[in-house]
């Protein structure tokens, strides 16, 4: 009976140790999940950083868009307005041409008319 009794002693010790054994165990592991969801909260931040600085972007791109479409139609309007300047441009130019011809028929007739007046003057 000693020699049982010793037995289930040192068959209790074993599972005393054992239990210890698994207590680490389960001390660790607890451990890490605690520092896994520590580092689960911060990359769920982050990913929200992230999310919100590319909504920024895209706002950012927006009026990027809206601007270059501004500067589009006032090239367009710039452009038309050149086109017309340049159609301004000729026509009075024609106008100028036809002015000076003109000019230059009235000084014809004047000289005409001076001789035609020096006649009366003799």
């Amino acid at each position: 009976m000693l020699n049982e009794s010793q037995a289930a002693v040192r068959m209790a010790e074993d599972v005393q140790k054992t239990n210890r054994q698994q207590q680490s165990v389960i001390g660790t592991t607890f451990d890490s999940v605690n520092t896994m969801i520590n580092d689960i909260e911060v990359t769920a931040r982050s990913v929200k950083e992230i999310a919100e600085n590319a909504k920024a972007c895209v706002e950012a791109k927006d009026v990027v868009m809206d601007s270059m479409g501004s500067l589009s139609a006032i090239s367009e309007e710039n452009a038309a307005s050149s086109e017309e300047t340049g159609a301004s441009m000729q026509e009075l130019s024609a106008t100028v041409t036809t002015l000076a011809e003109d000019a230059d028929k009235l000084k014809s007739v004047s000289g005409m008319l001076s001789d035609e007046m020096a006649f009366f003057k003799m």
